[in-house]
């Protein structure tokens, strides 16, 4: 099954929110099932407030106490939507329920709290600042058919949104704040925004882009943040179909790391696969004895012929990050010269943030595709920042390619981060 949405509860254990309608518990690589439903649907939401675990699904929200008794129709009759629940600054729970945001103070259940009238879905909830409650919507003319997003601003009192943010995509995947700010995942690529805490203007920060003719998502459930840094899993719309369109795999799917304040901002994936389709429905930060600052995930692929499911999980924590021991690579596009002209290199440079410790960074260049890699820059020593090498190359079509390693030890957690990587130069005529 596909595991929705992940919850590390006070009672010491973790629970998975599987799409076959069940809740499911136990360590890594060792779940069994706490909690089986009569309903259809997947657990598609789970968050504990005041000692109570509640879980939506379809059109219930079901309530656990942490010990023994499952509630499966806790509350019941609502919208057939996801329901996100959010625990908010004001100490009340919220659940996203079709065009309405449902309130629960501990006594009182409210499912129509706030109504942003017909048409509009709320995809996601997160707070915005102590004084608001942020809302992303969809607006749809259709069954399928999103025509307009937007972050509505609710001060959890008023009877009506009392502000209100524009987003200039069609429709609203999901939301996180952190650090004060609120980063915003919209659109048919689930490009991301941010908004200062105070602001009502959204400046796009991420353009994701693929090749084939399916969307980009992120998952409400797909998001977390921790230690100032905001995870996310960035999954495709593909179907078991795709496998055969032979531009699907170029999708850029996979597990990202960006920074909650986008004044320093660095885009690191942290994990890809190259399965046929990815999605990555939930993500949590939960600490264990085995991971002190675990990231879990659940990916769901197609490989082969049929569909998988693995549970994942990352060490993250502060500066260091997974866990590799093998040199990456990365190759740039292939720059090629005009006609009767060619490229005269005279200088090759690297920019990078001060290394740590034991990494090895290098850049090597190709020519002319002759399958040849040539090394002109060597690995590099620790809290290195930049290094120029001259060298004349002339050549047709130049490519380049960065090599890293983590350290030279046998595992690493610690990863180089490359800020530019350039060639200086000039065109000759070929017979020059």
């Amino acid at each position: 099954t596909q595991y929705r949405d992940i919850l590390a509860a006070s009672d010491g254990k973790t629970y998975f929110g599987g799409g076959d309608g069940s809740i499911y518990t136990g360590t890594y690589g060792a779940l069994t099932i706490s909690n089986t439903t009569s309903l259809t649907g997947p657990i598609d939401g789970m968050a504990e407030y005041k000692g109570y675990m509640y879980y939506a699904q379809d059109t219930t929200i079901g309530r656990f106490d942490l010990t023994s008794t499952w509630t499966n129709s806790w509350q019941s009759s609502l919208s057939d939507y996801p329901h996100r629940p959010h625990v908010a600054s004001d100490d009340k729970l919220y659940f996203s329920n079709g065009q309405y945001v449902a309130q629960f103070d501990g006594t009182t259940f409210d499912a129509t709290s706030l109504d942003l009238s017909a048409g509009w879905i709320v995809n996601d909830i997160t707070d915005f600042g102590s004084a608001y409650l942020a809302i992303g919507a969809t607006f749809y003319a259709g069954v399928d058919k999103p025509t307009s997003s937007r972050v509505f601003l609710w001060d959890k009192t008023a009877t009506s949104w009392v502000d209100e943010i524009y987003v200039p995509e069609k429709n609203i995947h999901a939301l996180d704040f952190s650090a004060g700010y609120l980063w915003i995942w919209a659109g048919q690529t689930a490009n991301a925004y941010v908004v200062p805490d105070g602001s009502r203007k959204a400046t796009k920060m991420i353009d994701f882009q693929t090749e084939s003719e399916g969307s980009l998502i992120v998952y409400p459930g797909a998001v977390t943040h921790r230690d100032g840094k905001i995870y996310f899993g960035l999954s495709d719309s593909g179907v078991a179909g795709d496998v055969n369109d032979p531009i699907h795999p170029q999708s850029p799917t996979g597990i990202y790391e960006i920074p909650a304040d986008p004044n320093n901002f660095k885009l690191n994936i942290i994990y890809q696969d190259d399965a046929q389709v990815n999605k990555y429905y939930s993500l949590a930060h939960i600490v264990t004895s085995e991971l002190v600052n675990g990231l879990y995930y659940c990916k769901y692929f197609y490989e082969g012929a049929g569909w998988n499911t693995n549970i994942l999980r990352e060490t993250t924590s502060g500066n260091n990050e997974s866990l590799y021991n093998a040199y990456g690579y990365a190759e740039s596009f292939e720059y090629e010269a005009p006609a009767n002209r060619r490229i005269n290199t005279e200088v090759f440079g690297l920019e990078y943030e001060p290394l740590p410790a034991g990494t090895l960074v290098g850049l090597e260049y190709q020519v002319d595709n002759d399958g040849t890699w040539t090394s002109v820059i060597e690995d590099q020593l620790d809290n290195s920042v930049e290094t120029l090498t001259r060298k004349s190359v002339q050549a047709r079509t130049l490519k380049l390619r960065v090599r890293m390693l983590g350290s030279a030890a046998a595992k690493s957690y610690l990863r180089p981060f490359i800020k530019r990587v350039f060639v200086t130069g000039n065109l000759i005529y070929r017979n020059a």
